[in-house]
């Protein structure tokens, strides 16, 4: 829906298929456009529905519909002209993506999407090989994407760990620093070790004040607060899989 700055409503429109969508819970951002009033909105969320008005973008993904929850992207501008929805992976066995969680775009229109993905085949699905074979990586890890504003997939990671249960790692907020920047927030089931990897990089040990504390890692039972940073995000990379933006 829109309203102008008075409360007065001025459309609304809606889309879906016969299993009913949901929007992530961050999962609305405003491409900067020129000022001119009609500068895209993007949509992102998740479908049960095997019958979604596709118009999908470059041929990054399967678009075939399987069983489960699968992410998409709906762009509109601001005359409510349909411009794209697309599928954001596809589904493995019952699992679906519950990633499209959250996007954000800036100055230069790019695309940013975070969320969740319990598909072991995400990052090898066209992502620049990050992987070379799928293991406990990708099943309940947290996925971030980056597209041009053309819908070009510019490059894709997850990261994470083990987990236990249906319990998983997953990015809940993301933000910007400028252009060159990328900040993702969420949460952690993984414990930090050489069989349940999740990227940390704080020290082992670290002073607060006159009081030294350890630094206290996760077990698969326990959640915790996870803020990640990276830079160079408007390129490809081969860097190692919580690097590779």
């Amino acid at each position: 829906m829109e309203f102008d700055l008075v409360g007065e409503w001025k459309w609304t429109t809606y889309f879906g298929g016969s299993l009913g969508e949901s929007i992530g819970d961050q999962g609305m951002a405003i491409m900067p456009g020129n000022g001119d009033g009609k500068e895209d909105v993007l949509i992102v969320g998740m479908s049960s529905s095997s019958d979604l008005p596709l118009e999908p973008g470059p041929n990054w993904h399967d678009i075939t519909y399987k069983p489960g929850l699968q992410g998409y992207i709906l762009r509109i501008n601001g005359e409510t002209i349909h411009r794209m929805v697309d599928l954001c992976k596809r589904t493995w066995n019952q699992f679906g993506l519950h990633a499209s969680e959250l996007v954000v775009t800036d100055p230069l229109n790019r695309i940013f999407v975070g969320g969740l993905s319990w598909d072991p085949t995400f990052v090898l699905q066209n992502a620049d090989n990050l992987y070379s074979a799928s293991g406990i990586y990708g099943v309940g890890d947290a996925v971030l994407m980056c597209f041009s504003d053309e819908q070009e997939l510019r490059w894709s990671t997850y990261f994470g760990g083990q987990e236990g249960g249906n319990f998983g790692d997953d990015v809940r907020t993301l933000a910007m620093m400028g252009t060159d920047r990328l900040y993702a927030a969420g949460t952690t089931y993984s414990a930090y070790s050489p069989i349940s990897f999740f990227p940390f990089t704080d020290p082992v040990v670290m002073m607060t004040g006159l009081i030294t504390r350890s630094i206290h890692r996760p077990t698969h039972s326990q959640r915790l607060f996870v803020l990640m940073g990276c830079s160079r995000v408007s390129k490809p990379s081969r860097l190692p899989r919580h690097l590779a933006c």
